[in-house]
């Protein structure tokens, strides 16, 4: 399979991590009285949201390997009205064979439930959903979960792990 190898929002052309990423594609607040959690991928706790901030302090959990935020644009999910949309989060979560693997995807909205979306956010969300459904299909080890304000990250982690 000839496959075309492109510098990503994390990688250079060459597959290597990238020394510096500009802020702004990971959050729009940077907190510098925040200390950094051990397994969060960046050096700086930077986030768009409470519920993110919420998110990024309280993700200590053992089988965690590794976390961050998505950069903006990173991961381009085809919308059914046109477009993509980006989730928040991924999480690389060791699994019972001591295998590390991506397997979840975290879209946050910072309302109480989903009532409280606008239609765009729904629309957003399913596509989303779909879209990653189609690549476990595939073989992709991968789920998507959305948190709402109430969902505590630590519990959608666990419904993984279990």
């Amino acid at each position: 399979m000839n496959v075309k190898i492109n510098e990503t929002a994390l990688t250079t052309l060459d597959g290597l991590p990238k020394e510096k990423i500009i802020q702004g594609k990971i959050g729009v607040i940077k907190d510098d009285q925040k200390i950094v959690p051990e397994k969060f991928l960046f050096d700086s706790f930077v986030y768009d949201s409470e519920l993110e901030k919420a998110t990024i302090e309280r993700s200590k959990i053992d089988e965690i390997v590794v976390f961050g935020k998505i950069p903006r644009k990173s991961i381009q999910v085809p919308l059914y009205f046109g477009g993509t949309t980006s989730p928040d989060f991924m999480y690389i979560i060791q699994r019972e064979n001591g295998k590390p693997e991506l397997n979840l995807i975290i879209e946050t909205k910072d309302v109480q439930k989903d009532s409280g979306l606008r239609t765009e956010e729904q629309l957003r969300i399913e596509s989303a959903k779909k879209f990653f459904e189609a690549l476990k299909q595939d073989g992709l080890n991968v789920t998507f979960k959305k948190q709402m304000k109430q969902d505590e990250i630590i519990k959608l982690i666990n419904e993984i792990v279990e």
